[in-house]
Formats: C-alpha cells, sequence, structure tokens
C-alpha cells in the first residue's frame, strides 16, 4: 500500500482521535489515492497517542510516519477532520501547524460529513424524538434484564426468526440508530407477543398504526 502511495501523484487523508474501551487515545489516519486509474481507500494507520492529545501532538505522529515512509506533504491534498480545537485551532491546531511548516496552501481542508451528520441527527422533530425514545424504551426493557434477554432469546429460535436479539442504541455512535430501528422492526411480531406478556403498556406501541 505504501509503495502505491509513494507512486500516486496525489493522495488525501482523513483522521480521527479517539478513546478505546481501555481509555488509550488513539489516532487513525484513512487515505485515499490513484491506483490503475481508480480511487481507492486504505486505513493508512492505527497508532496510540501515548501523552496528550493536542493539535502538536497529532501532527507530530502524523509527520514522523509520513518521514519514516516516505510521504511527502506536498503530494498531499486535501486533510478532512472533525471540528475540536486539537483539529482546527487557530495556532496549535493541527490544520495551522501543517501550513505553518509546509507551505501547504495547495491542500484542501475540509470537515468530516459523518460529524455533521452526527450533528444534525441529534435534533429531530419532537414527534419523531419521542417515538425514537418509546423504541429505545422496549429495546432496553428486554436488552438490559438479563432474564428479559434469554427469554426474548428463547422465543425467537422457536419461532425460527432470523435473528434472536435486538441492537442497543448508543448516543455517542449515532449510526447505531438505524440498525437498532430496523431489527425492531425485523422482529416486531415477536417484540409484540413477548410484551404482551411482559409488559403489555409497551405492546400498545405496536397495535397503533401511526406510532408504527
Amino acid at each position: 500500500m505504501l509503495d502505491r502511495i509513494q507512486k500516486s501523484s496525489e493522495f488525501a487523508i482523513q483522521l480521527d482521535e479517539t478513546t478505546d474501551v481501555t481509555n488509550f487515545a488513539q489516532l487513525l489516519v484513512y487515505v485515499r489515492y490513484y491506483f490503475e486509474k481508480q480511487v481507492v481507500e486504505d486505513l493508512l494507520f492505527c497508532q496510540p497517542l501515548e501523552k496528550k492529545t493536542t493539535g502538536e501532538d497529532i501532527y507530530k505522529k502524523i509527520d514522523d510516519f509520513f518521514i519514516s515512509h516516505k510521504l511527502n506533504w506536498s503530494n498531499c491534498v486535501g486533510v478532512c477532520t472533525d471540528g475540536a480545537a486539537s483539529m482546527t485551532g487557530k495556532n496549535k491546531g493541527l490544520l495551522a501547524l501543517i501550513k505553518k511548516f509546509h507551505n501547504a496552501s495547495h491542500i484542501k481542508y475540509t470537515h468530516c460529513m459523518i460529524h455533521k451528520e452526527a450533528l444534525a441527527s441529534k435534533k429531530l422533530s419532537p414527534d419523531l424524538d419521542k417515538i425514537l425514545r418509546d423504541a429505545v424504551t422496549v429495546i432496553n426493557f428486554i436488552k438490559n434484564w438479563a432474564l428479559n434477554s434469554r427469554l426474548f432469546t428463547k422465543l425467537c429460535k422457536n419461532s425460527n426468526s432470523q435473528f434472536d436479539k435486538l441492537i442497543n442504541h448508543t448516543e455517542v455512535r449515532w449510526l447505531s440508530k438505524g440498525k437498532s430501528l430496523r431489527r425492531l422492526f425485523d422482529l416486531s411480531d415477536e417484540v409484540r407477543i413477548f410484551l404482551m406478556v411482559e409488559n403489555p403498556t409497551m405492546a400498545d406501541f405496536f397495535q397503533n398504526d401511526q406510532w408504527w
């Protein structure tokens, strides 16, 4: 992959700093480049940020990688980040440091589309927001109680359902909204039957055509 990028006349990177389940900060950098007349996307590297997660730390990690693998900033035509201060800070942000040290006026800086969509998805209309919260309440009632979870799994298996588990909605992972609602929809018959016994009030949701 590195050989391909070195031979490509142009490439672009997209990066994000995130904290893993062990509370270590990880820097993920993706790259897009030309290969055989097509634009290819790969994971360039994932490396831990051992100390702080400032713009200087992120810049040094990327710059060191570029130097050690003979990647030239002059061939980098795009850098995509989120809007965090460590990325976009006027003086010490990553983008400011790239401009300062590499005469990088040719680089186009963009804000990550997924982060924009994540912000937009937090503001639903009142009706849709209530329906989502109702659906999450149903999912949590089944998923977050061990006995309910076991009974529901058994019900699904006895019914030869395609799936035997619901999917939790995680607030910080906005894409999970669609996945959790899709699974609830696919298992609607099983959920309705289960709730009619365990929680008739929630089962009423599935009798309401407008809610459904």
